[in-house]
């Protein structure tokens, strides 16, 4: 699972913004609902997902909450 992690924290690091991770479904990033509105999954080994909020609108700076299995 490290090379996952690795994998989507790359992904983090080059994208310009969240949205283009959602809209083009990188690592099916995608936003979450419910008690964890405004944090966004990325999908590592399954079930695992690593939980990030982001710190800003115009760049990729974020918080990674955990890893973790949320189902």
């Amino acid at each position: 699972m490290a090379d996952k992690i690795y994998e989507c924290i790359d992904y983090l690091r080059s994208a310009p913004c969240v949205e283009l991770l959602v809209q083009y479904r990188v690592c099916r990033c995608h936003g979450l609902d419910g008690n964890r509105k405004g944090q966004y999954a990325m999908d590592l080994v399954h079930p695992y997902r690593l939980i990030f909020i982001p710190e800003d609108d115009t760049t990729v700076l974020v918080l990674i909450e955990e890893i973790t299995d949320y189902h």
